[in-house]
């Protein structure tokens, strides 16, 4: 059986001052590791998407459309009250209906969401789940940041209504490995829940860069975003040096034991079945 890994967690230069990956380098990673597809989840937006889209395409790899959206439960609620706390959740397009709905949640995010970043609220998201596939996300998604803190209660709840959103099958816990204590604790959890709910599991690398070697780099396109300095104690970082374009192969280390939930990212990207179809998307825009 042919062992296969598909990025569906990856931020492109369009995650604005903290995604690094360009296009050009996604396609030559993607063809040395034989990855048949990769996804774009940029943060509360799709600016990079038909960019994305027809350069995979011409160069005969699967694009997937989506984005990592920030989420609350009520954003009135939050604005009104100055609460700044969001959670993180990644969608990607299954389908025609899927992709509309992506550009309506981003639409939304970026103007009456818009609290300090691009945010979509659970009703909004709710009533546009359609054609969509979501995932738990990082440390800071809803289900394992209540999982880190230790309401497995709490957890279990919002792991149920994201099932009810996005339907049976359409929602996956996604597990990571960077090298951080935390990850760790989220992926115990969800393996937990996992077993409880019949939710499936899946891994994901946060890809912000293309090469380990680009971290420290990273941490200066950081630091232009918050800023700060690279000397300043108290400057946003990441941990690790681990948030790459990783192979099949690198994954494998990371999930020792996660063959089944590794292969789940084939799955998910089969399941995402949409053609872009740019001539028509330009032709309307010029009709409008």
């Amino acid at each position: 059986m042919k062992k296969e890994f598909i990025h569906l967690h990856l931020h492109t230069k369009y995650s604005i001052l903290d995604g690094m990956c360009r296009i050009e380098e996604i396609i030559k990673s993607a063809r040395n590791y034989n990855m048949p597809a990769a996804a774009i989840t940029d943060h509360g937006n799709m600016h990079g998407a038909v960019e994305f889209y027809s350069a995979l395409a011409k160069a005969g790899i699967k694009p997937i459309i989506g984005m990592e959206i920030y989420i609350v439960d009520d954003i009135k609620h939050n604005i009104k009250n100055k609460i700044r706390e969001k959670n993180h959740l990644v969608l990607l397009a299954k389908n025609e209906a899927g992709y509309k709905n992506l550009i309506k949640i981003a639409s939304f995010a970026a103007t009456e969401g818009m609290y300090y970043k691009p945010t979509a609220d659970k009703t909004f998201l709710k009533n546009h789940a359609e054609g969509l596939i979501g995932m738990s996300a990082c440390v800071q998604g809803e289900v394992p940041s209540k999982i880190i803190a230790g309401d497995m209660d709490g957890a279990k709840n919002a792991a149920l209504y994201y099932l009810r959103v996005f339907g049976e099958n359409n929602f996956y816990f996604e597990m990571q490995n960077h090298g951080i204590e935390d990850e760790l604790i989220m992926n115990r959890g969800l393996k937990s829940l996992s077993k409880e709910l019949s939710i499936p599991l899946t891994v994901s690398n946060d890809t912000h860069y293309m090469k380990k070697d680009d971290s420290s780099a990273h941490e200066s396109l950081l630091c232009v975003q918050t800023g700060q300095t690279l000397k300043s104690s108290s400057r946003m970082h990441f941990t690790t040096n681990e948030f790459y374009f990783k192979s099949y192969n690198e994954m494998e280390k990371a999930f020792p034991d996660e063959s089944e939930a590794i292969e789940k990212t084939v799955e998910i990207a089969n399941k995402c079945d949409f053609t872009l179809e740019l001539i028509k998307n330009i032709l309307c825009l010029l009709m409008k």
